[in-house]
């Protein structure tokens, strides 16, 4: 499932769980605080974190995954 997002519309992955607003170019995520902007396209953000889906055993472990490895390519 993906789309661009429109404001206050979440978009939910299978296996992990992330929100993005296409029109901020924000992301969020459950366990980690706050909202970054994106460098990228939200496209390259949401492919990036689908191919993290099903590589971790929690949700906290997912959402550090997504947010370490989109820090590491400079895009958040």
């Amino acid at each position: 499932m993906r789309e661009e997002l429109k404001d206050f519309e979440l978009n939910e992955v299978t296996g992990g769980r992330y929100y993005v607003n296409g029109n901020t170019k924000k992301v969020a995520w459950d366990t980690i605080s706050g909202a970054y902007t994106l460098k990228c396209s939200v496209y390259q953000a949401m492919e990036y974190m689908d191919g993290l889906k099903g590589t971790c055993a929690t949700q906290a472990e997912y959402d550090k995954a997504c947010y370490n490895g989109l820090k590491a390519k400079g895009w958040i």
